[in-house]
């Protein structure tokens, strides 16, 4: 089985940016990505190899199918599906849509098959369900350029293929689960230089949890809700945060006039998930949006994790 840990400060939990850069000696057009990899218990990141990459490992203690990668598609995506089968039968079992139609979901199941998602949203998360983390990778959209396959996010699954494959052979066919961010193309003149910036961000979702939205604070598992009744209001969400510090909520009106914060606070961590089930003293009478924002130890803000629109008894009726 696969384990995985947090650890604070370090690559895999820290805000990330690493910038590609390739200098050239006649004109030429060149891409970038990364690429993380679960591959035979072995997590590795490659960084643009045509360009002069490297790789970063983690150890891990072996293979785990609990694996899923959540990949908003566009709505006005140039695929009928939001993605497009590139490798592998055209109702691949592993590709699915969630059911909200907004995220394409890939799951690990040992068969071979890999897609392209023309991703604007910015953000792919592959989520470790029996350890109950998220890794998510955060990365710039430019819909005014051409890319690579047409795609912004790629996702690869490795598996037996071909008539003879031996299912069982995991030396021939490795475990393998592989998300690649493709850069636009960038055409360069010598002495040149082309750079793609990312974030990496890990945080712990207390279970085997989907990836409804990314923001820069966290992961959203659970939609945030807020019901007024009596003179009290219910509360509820599930979220993976990205810093540690506090969360707060914070109310505002039909026109975005800020009407103040709820008197409560929450210690957040990336260590821990962020849930909510609990009941507060109803928001001033004008408020129609709560925002659940996140600050960082020093006080920063981090920017805002989720919204939601108030639901009252007469609401409901």
């Amino acid at each position: 089985m696969v384990k995985t840990k947090l650890y604070l400060g370090l690559l895999l939990v820290a805000c990330v940016c690493e910038n590609l850069s390739a200098q050239v000696a006649k004109p030429s057009q060149y891409r970038g990505w990364d690429t993380l990899s679960l591959t035979n218990g072995l997590l590795e990141l490659q960084v643009a190899p045509d360009i002069g990459g490297r790789v970063i490992q983690l150890k891990l203690d072996g293979y785990d199918d609990n694996m899923r990668v959540y990949c908003p598609i566009r709505p006005d995506s140039i695929y009928p599906k939001g993605y497009n089968i590139m490798r592998g039968p055209e109702d691949h079992s592993s590709f699915t849509l969630d059911p909200r139609g907004k995220t394409v979901v890939a799951h690990y199941e040992r068969k071979m098959g890999k897609i392209g998602v023309d991703c604007a949203a910015g953000w792919v998360a592959t989520v470790h369900g029996s350890a109950g983390n998220v890794l998510v990778e955060r990365f710039p959209y430019y819909p005014e350029k051409e890319y690579p396959d047409q795609a912004s996010v790629e996702i690869w699954l490795h598996g037996p293929y071909g008539p003879k494959a031996d299912q069982t052979d995991s030396t021939t066919f490795p475990f393998f689960l592989e998300t690649e961010l493709i850069s636009p193309f960038a055409q360069l003149a010598p002495g040149e230089s082309y750079t793609f910036g990312y974030e990496w961000y890990a945080a712990a979702l207390g279970g085997d949890y989907p990836i409804l939205d990314c923001t820069e604070a966290g992961v959203v598992c659970e939609p945030l809700t807020v019901a007024v009744k009596d003179g009290q209001a219910a509360v509820a969400g599930r979220f993976g945060v990205f810093y540690r510090g506090t969360a707060r909520l914070a109310y505002s009106d039909d026109a975005g006039n800020w009407l103040g914060q709820a008197v409560f606070e929450r210690e957040v961590s990336p260590e821990r998930p962020l849930v909510f089930a609990e009941t507060l003293a109803a928001p001033p009478k004008e408020t129609t949006t709560v925002s659940l924002i996140v600050d960082d130890v020093f006080g920063r803000s981090c920017g805002c994790l989720a919204t939601a629109e108030i639901v009252t008894d007469e609401a409901r009726r």
